[in-house]
């Protein structure tokens, strides 16, 4: 079973800057978003209004579940 967790952490991301500063093998990208591969059956998908999220990623920071 593979996990997904996603953070909305800004009201925008600097697609054109995530580009450049990270060093992960971009699998899509256009002005909204960016697919990135991060290791074997590991993905990031970040979006312009502020979303990152990470697919069958171990993360090891703690974070608080919201309840919307």
């Amino acid at each position: 079973m593979f996990e997904v967790v996603a953070f909305h952490i800004a009201s925008s991301i600097n697609i054109r800057q995530c580009k450049s500063q990270l060093p992960l093998k971009i699998l899509f990208s256009d002005s909204d978003e960016l697919y990135l591969k991060s290791g074997d059956e590991k993905f990031v998908y970040i979006f312009q209004y502020g979303l990152v999220s990470f697919f069958n990623r171990i993360l090891r920071i703690k974070y608080k579940r919201v309840n919307v």
